[in-house]
């Protein structure tokens, strides 16, 4: 398909993005029309899901700078038509020159702006490593060609949506703060405007370089030295020792049941996956599926439900390699039932002290984990399933710009724990260490035929949102649109007290989302209710139907599309 063509469709797609997709043989559904269309492409020359999710990602780093990247990092599903699974995680990973206290001033609190603004926020890409070898092991079409779209659009630019241009106006002023970065999403001095044309010279050449090289072309030689000396001058730590000796690992996918389904996630250092695997089997046993969408009683479980996973989630989980996570026993029979006892089905509690055999103590968490990730779901013709999601943390990661590369740092740093009391939770700053993530690429089957394929970018309400999306698809009945579309809550656990103690966050939800009947309902069980205009996510998703029909979504909080044929 030729460039104008993207950019044409890209505006019909613009237009169309809050309606279903079918496709007889495949789909792809991207927070971005051009991207979702140029993996659509890939499909359609004869590549599998995973060439087509690749060619997507890789679009996304040059059309979707808020979050599409080559300067993070992510997760990546894979279940085969054979019904084979596996994931890779390319997760950022701290500099080998890291400490824990290296985000305190001289009292021993944190700095505010040295964990989320310039190239010491960033941790080591894991982006290119990751897509590479999912090529390797998955893929059938050469790197080079699952590259050229994105190299293309760089080089010969593509419109600026008004997503892009109201994002890069909220930003200017950080942006405005690193030249190199100025340069490229403010050209002239000004913020593009909508159907303006924006070329990345700079980022085509880094893009070519890796296409020609594959993961040498990022991690070693000319474009890797080139951002040590970019990101050193400029007082981050990076050394070429920590882009050489990056990895992608592949990893088995954790697994859980709902109501006669099964759920293939990630495990850690994602701590989405098994959020999502608690959130579920709490819920079975409180029998969720007899409450009714959108009850208060619904709303009540939900809420409690997630408190109890979050606080499992901050005690227990980090990177695998560097801690060890009970896994198993958080996801147990005993464990489950242990939490579910403590619900209470007339008004709100705080979790109980954990019962997991070996580890107990306070939660110690990241100041925050930010919102805007990306996430793109992919069903081929054969019947491969492909979930993926990547970030580079805020919108636009760091809003660093390494001179002459022409791509994003992340500023995943910032998930780690950087507290002075950070020595004992599982995610706290070590040397080459993957911080925690709420990823969570998903896919769910009944009777060993995939159902859906689906994930979201939102920071910590990813896996409370895809639970709320699959139950309104299992135990609601509601059809994949519907099921997405549906007003959202998130529930989180927990705030530090004056006292020192902890205790339960607010429930926020989406304006409008209660009326006033359950809302009232809810805080008289004593949850403290609040509405949000910040994002509730925005779910890519894939339904297949008994017939083989793939049904795209693309959530329409944000200006996504699902692209099949």
């Amino acid at each position: 398909m030729t460039f104008l063509a993207l950019l044409c469709l890209s505006l019909l797609d613009e237009q169309a993005n809050a309606r279903p997709a079918r496709g007889e043989r495949s789909m792809v559904v991207a927070e971005h029309p051009i991207a979702a269309r140029a993996g659509l492409e890939v499909l359609r020359k004869g590549g599998n899901a995973a060439d087509a999710a690749i060619a997507t990602a890789f679009a996304l780093a040059v059309v979707y700078p808020q979050a599409g990247n080559i300067g993070g990092g992510g997760f990546l599903l894979w279940r085969g038509a054979d019904g084979k699974a596996t994931s890779f995680d390319f997760r950022e990973k701290a500099p080998l020159a890291a400490k824990p206290d290296m985000y305190l001033d001289e009292k021993g609190e944190v700095r505010k702006e040295a964990s989320v603004l310039g190239p010491l926020a960033a941790g080591i890409p894991g982006s290119v490593a990751g897509l590479s070898f999912a090529r390797d092991r998955l893929g059938t079409k050469p790197l080079a060609d699952l590259i050229a779209p994105a190299i293309d659009l760089a080089e010969k630019g593509f419109p600026v949506d008004p997503h892009l241009a109201d994002d890069l106006a909220g930003h200017r002023k950080n942006l405005e703060r690193f030249p190199a970065a100025a340069a490229v999403f403010l050209p002239g001095g000004k913020v593009p405007r909508a159907g303006e044309i924006l070329r990345q010279p700079d980022l085509a050449r880094t893009l070519r370089a890796i296409a020609e090289k594959g993961r040498d072309g990022f991690y070693r030689g000319e474009v890797a030295k080139k951002v040590v000396e970019g990101v050193r001058a400029s007082g981050g730590i990076w050394t070429e020792e920590d882009l050489a000796q990056y990895r992608a690992v592949e990893r088995e996918p954790i697994r859980g049941a709902y109501n006669g389904h099964e759920v293939l996630t990630m495990g850690p250092p994602s701590g989405g996956g098994v959020f999502l695997l608690q959130s579920l089997a709490i819920l079975e046993g409180l029998g969720l599926d007899g409450t009714g969408p959108g009850s208060s009683l619904s709303i009540h479980l939900l809420a409690e439900t997630f408190k109890r996973a979050f606080a499992d989630r901050a005690l227990f989980l980090g990177d695998e390699d560097f801690v060890p996570v009970p896994i198993d026993a958080l996801l147990s029979g005993e464990r489950m039932r242990e939490l579910q006892a403590q619900v209470d089905p007339l008004r709100a509690t705080d979790p109980e002290p954990p019962a997991v055999p070996g580890h107990g103590g306070k939660p110690r968490l990241s100041r925050r984990e930010g919102e805007h990730t990306t996430h793109l779901s992919v069903v081929d013709a054969s019947g491969n399933c492909v979930s993926l999601t990547t970030t580079i943390n805020d919108y636009f990661g760091c809003h660093f710009v390494v001179p002459g590369t022409g791509f994003l740092l992340n500023n995943e740093m910032d998930d780690f724990v950087s507290n002075p009391e950070s020595d004992k939770t599982p995610n706290r700053i070590e040397p080459g260490k993957r911080m925690l993530s709420s990823m969570t690429p998903t896919v769910v089957s009944r009777e060993g035929k995939p159902l859906w394929v689906l994930g979201t970018p939102g920071g910590t309400r990813i896996p409370a949102t895809l639970t709320q999306v699959l139950v309104n698809l299992i135990d609601h009945g509601m059809d994949l649109s519907r099921a997405v579309r549906a007003p959202r809550i998130h529930q989180t656990w927990a705030q530090a007290t004056r006292q020192g103690e902890y205790e339960s966050d607010t429930l926020e939800a989406e304006p409008l989302a209660l009326p006033a009947d359950v809302r009232s309902n809810l805080e008289r069980r004593g949850h403290r209710v609040v509405e949000r205009k910040s994002s509730f996510c925005s779910v890519q998703a894939i339904a297949i139907l008994p017939d083989g029909t793939r049904v795209g979504f693309s959530d329409p909080r944000r200006g996504g599309t699902a692209a099949g044929e």
